[in-house]
């Protein structure tokens, strides 16, 4: 399924949710969308597409501050745990994982796989994972492209955004419930 998904923009006071994860929110080569991996991959490994994929070849719509289109491979589900919130990604159900200063995508949850997330002054949105300590600790673009722990003050810091998606984006059933139809044996209704 496809969903459609709002820059965040506002503080949440809760995180909870299904999101795109961006470097950078406008075209350019650096605007890369979050994609999830198989468990045990490193996102910064030099051989793979290191779990970023370039805007232009993720098949999303963006118009404005909405995207569309968006499949599973890049929505990220943010779930509350024990001081703070898992994200873990929504086709693969690996989460983004802290292991020796290196993101990883992980099979299971644990303590390292712990996030926070914040909005800054830039308005831009911070995931930063306690267990990074304080050097290694937040998510961010290394040079090669490719999502990386960075430092806090890593230029790529301010550069990363969360889209949430919309109810919009679900499809929704209901039920009208009208006069009760009572059909009499014989007749034609």
């Amino acid at each position: 399924g496809h969903t459609a998904c709002e820059l965040v923009t506002a503080a949440q006071s809760d995180w909870a949710g299904r999101y795109v994860i961006s470097h950078k929110k406008e075209t350019s080569n650096t605007f890369y969308v979050v994609t999830g991996l198989t468990g045990g991959t490193s996102y910064e490994s030099s051989s793979g597409v290191g779990g970023a994929t370039r805007f232009t070849e993720t098949g999303i719509t963006m118009d404005g501050t909405t995207l569309t289109g968006v499949d599973e491979q890049y929505v990220f589900v943010v779930e509350p745990q024990d001081g703070g919130y898992s994200v873990k990604n929504a086709s693969q159900n690996t989460y983004l994982d802290w292991i020796s200063s290196t993101l990883y995508a992980s099979d299971a949850y644990s303590s390292h796989a712990l996030w926070t997330l914040a909005l800054n002054a830039n308005g831009n949105t911070v995931l930063t994972n306690p267990a990074g300590g304080s050097s290694w600790n937040t998510l961010g673009l290394n040079g090669s492209g490719r999502l990386a722990m960075v430092r806090s003050t890593d230029s790529s810091v301010s550069n990363m955004y969360v889209w949430k998606e919309t109810a919009s984006g679900t499809p929704v059933y209901t039920t009208v419930i009208g006069a009760q139809h009572v059909h009499t044996p014989g007749s034609a209704v």
